[in-house]
């Protein structure tokens, strides 16, 4: 009886935990969808959400049948948590330095000394990447302490998926601007589609090749070539800090489990997903704190999706010649 009830309690915790990402993933979309007139992004939505769910259905299976998790809202994450987002903010706010220098610069700090609690440390800092323009810093102290309870709640799930981190600090956000009724800013801001790719492109490469070949943490792999590719366009290209901020979305996507990515085929097509999702959602959301994260694990998912069809389709094909 006691493993019974055991079991159900895994369930439903699994349960809570994906439904709280699918929930959020639907609402970003929504958003989208129901507000522009625009039939290219309307088409390249509708498509992503579609591999999306097809992804996320393939992740969920994966991890009802194998993996164990324990929720412990006592556990000290949940202030590595918070703690991160007020300080990211705090620096931002404070220091007037880039959401993406501010939240790297988190990420390698608490990497370097807190090693144990990085992950916490990087997912509090995408929260706290939440503009002082929408959110007072009251709001903020309650968007870090939301991101550290979901963040226990699904801290041992998904575990290897790029953009988990940022997804639950988005949720955060999305609820705290939700309940108080929040307005997005608006970014005008040039950019070149080609050059979009290549940042990503690059982005998704370097942590991959830092990972696999000098072993890096996925905190460090994400952080510090974000760090300084942001700093060099501060520094030099002011004027494009577009670029940045996709090479740190992407970034996230690099944090994904390595076996998922065998080759460079992968980081090409995930840096083709990523920059249709920065495009879709470029006039949304943003001073949210997470949506980087956000759109990151919407396009590896989108990804997963895509390779699940693609190899059901070969089968197929095989099967039938």
């Amino acid at each position: 009886m006691n493993e019974l009830r055991n079991k159900q309690r895994q369930f439903n915790q699994k349960i809570i935990g994906f439904s709280i990402l699918l929930l959020a993933v639907i609402y970003f979309f929504g958003k989208v969808i129901f507000n522009t007139e625009s039939i290219t992004v309307i088409t390249l939505s509708v498509a992503s959400l579609s591999l999306f769910l097809y992804g996320y259905y393939i992740v969920f299976k994966e991890q009802m049948a194998w993996k164990k998790i324990k929720i412990n809202f006592l556990d000290i994450d949940l202030l590595f948590v918070a703690l991160a987002a007020i300080a990211t903010y705090y620096i931002a706010t404070v220091f007037s330095l880039s959401v993406t220098i501010s939240s790297s610069m988190i990420g390698i700090i608490g990497y370097s000394v807190l090693k144990k609690h990085s992950f916490a440390i990087y997912c509090g800092s995408f929260a706290g990447m939440s503009s002082s323009l929408i959110f007072n810093f009251y709001e903020m102290m309650l968007i870090a302490l939301l991101c550290g309870i979901i963040f226990i709640i699904i801290k041992n799930m998904l575990n290897g998926c790029g953009g988990r981190l940022g997804s639950i600090a988005f949720a955060s956000t999305l609820l705290v601007g939700t309940i108080f009724g929040k307005t997005t800013l608006n970014v005008d801001a040039n950019y070149h589609i080609l050059l979009l790719f290549l940042s990503a492109f690059l982005s998704i490469s370097a942590a991959y090749l830092l990972r696999k070949k000098y072993n890096y943490s996925v905190v460090m792999a994400s952080a510090l070539p974000s760090l300084l590719y942001a700093i060099i366009f501060e520094l030099f290209f002011k004027d494009f800090s577009v670029y940045p901020a996709i090479f740190f979305t992407a970034s996230f996507v690099g944090m994904v489990d390595l076996r998922r990515i065998p080759n460079f085929k992968y980081i090409l097509i995930l840096a083709v997903f990523m920059t249709i999702i920065f495009f879709v959602f470029f006039n949304y959301y943003n001073g949210y704190g997470g949506k980087m994260g956000m759109s990151a694990f919407i396009a590896l998912i989108s990804m997963i999706g895509l390779k699940s069809i693609a190899g059901k389709t070969k089968r197929f094909i095989l099967k039938q010649s």
